[in-house]
């Protein structure tokens, strides 16, 4: 919790060793720490054999190096470290892990960040103890009924204590990369404006029941107002797609062309669109609604970029209390004849390949709304690519909403500056608006403080820097 420390006076060691057994457990956070910091650093790591009656012991540690280094601090155990610049050895592995946020400029700041930093710390530790006991066999549980039954309780009583905890913390929901602080703090109010992604970013990943949410295409394809025959051509669809990707042919043009073409094949009807979307389980986030309050509050213009569908991203809307004429929307646009008949979709067709080309497409919005900074939002990777061929741009932030069932993190962190992740959360839980109104607000001007660290990091910049209008 903060990258610098009061204690500014310690020299920064020319070396350090740390020791424990050769596996992680209590070693791993002074291993962390001190591959983050780039200090000279040995790991010293010691190997255990079994005794003939049963337990364990690491010779080199027990007959050499700890009676040699007892000559220095009688309490060493393992974990210890050694500070060469000093010659002190420190052992205990919560004494450890303060001694190098001191010494390393890892201990906090502020004194808030030096409390929350070692009350975490010993928190961390009973959390650690209580697992310990849970898992152990020499412990509380002796057999896999007990530990089943030990299990369920543990997790059903701790869950909502330790989000408490994280809450009252002010543990940071988002998720910042390098650069990304001082892209918030350049974006001007009135220059901004917000591109969106509809499948998965407006709309949920997950159900009440933890399944996955459909999307724009999938709810036309499962609805029971649409023939069998629809959904056995669907199956085909899914089959040949398996097949390509594995043979390295498929396209995603073929999926979105094929798809369409059974939409028009078997006579969907414009009438039956309210019916299907109010069946098909689709739904935005929480707090969606006020999230694009905010937005028109201030003036900001919304794009919403999808390869979705546009009456549906509509439908959507419209069923969730906002007129869909607010924001600009540009999916794959379903055309009807005058029987209310679907024809033919509009071309060029919309796909995650094909967003690149928005800019293009799209030339007579971006001209008329003139903005020049731009806040991407999106949960997949292509969906940065819609700023591409966007003339006039000066300045970018891109927004990433981690769905972990189905991404590449290190990918994620290539592509977005800011990632607001579902992976700590259960599976009947989801994202919801509350982090993106709070960034949002933050760079209109119209918030002065945040709970979120790296918010607050955004807010502390002087005024004359934050250049928010």
């Amino acid at each position: 919790m903060g990258n610098s420390s009061c204690f500014s006076f310690l020299q920064r060691p020319s070396k350090i060793t740390t020791g424990y057994w050769d596996f992680r457990g209590l070693g791993a956070p002074m291993r962390m720490m001190c591959t983050f910091a780039k200090v000279p650093w040995e790991d010293v790591k010691y190997s255990v054999k079994q005794k003939a009656k049963g337990s364990w012991i690491a010779p080199e540690w027990e007959l050499d190096q700890r009676p040699q280094l007892r000559q220095q601090n009688p309490l060493v155990q393992l974990p210890y470290v050694i500070n060469h610049s000093t010659g002190e050895v420190i052992a205990q592995s919560s004494a450890v892990y303060l001694y190098l946020g001191r010494i390393l400029g890892l201990g906090g700041a502020t004194h808030q960040e030096q409390m929350a930093n070692e009350q975490v710390l010993f928190y961390l530790y009973g959390m650690w103890m209580e697992i310990r006991d849970l898992v152990y066999p020499s412990y509380t549980s002796r057999t896999e009924e007990s530990f089943r039954s030990s299990l369920d309780n543990h997790f059903s009583e701790q869950k909502h204590f330790h989000q408490e905890v994280l809450e009252m913390g002010g543990a940071g929901v988002w998720l910042p990369m390098p650069g990304s602080l001082q892209r918030c703090r350049q974006l001007k109010g009135k220059q901004l404006q917000v591109i969106i992604d509809f499948d998965h970013t407006i709309t949920g990943f997950r159900n009440a029941d933890g399944s996955k949410m459909v999307q724009c295409h999938d709810a036309i394809e499962h609805s029971l107002r649409m023939p069998d025959q629809l959904r056995a051509d669907y199956r085909k669809l899914w089959q040949d797609q398996e097949e390509g990707l594995l043979a390295g042919t498929w396209t995603w043009e073929e999926w979105w062309s094929r798809s369409h073409s059974l939409f028009v094949k078997h006579g969907l009807k414009a009438s039956l669109l309210s019916s299907i979307v109010a069946e098909s389980g689709i739904r935005v986030r929480d707090n969606f609604v006020e999230f694009l309050q905010l937005l028109l509050e201030h003036h900001v213009p919304v794009l919403v970029v999808s390869a979705g569908i546009s009456q549906i991203i509509a439908e959507v809307l419209r069923q969730t209390g906002v007129n869909p004429e607010m924001v600009h929307i540009c999916a794959n646009d379903m055309v009807f004849n005058d029987e209310g008949t679907l024809t033919h979709f509009a071309t060029p067709e919309i796909t995650p390949d094909t967003k690149c080309e928005i800019g293009r497409l799209q030339d007579a919005y971006f001209a008329e709304i003139g903005r020049q900074h731009v806040v991407v939002i999106g949960d997949s990777i292509t969906d940065c690519d819609v700023i591409k061929k966007v003339g006039g741009v000066e300045l970018m932030l891109f927004v990433g909403l981690y769905n972990v069932e189905r991404a590449n993190w290190k990918a994620f962190q290539a592509a977005f500056d800011i990632l607001l992740s579902n992976e700590a959360l259960a599976p009947e839980e989801d994202l919801d608006f509350r982090p993106l109104i709070e960034l949002l607000e933050v760079i209109l001007g119209s918030r002065l403080s945040a709970s979120d660290p790296f918010l607050q990091q955004v807010l502390s910049a002087p005024s004359d820097e934050m250049q928010i209008e």
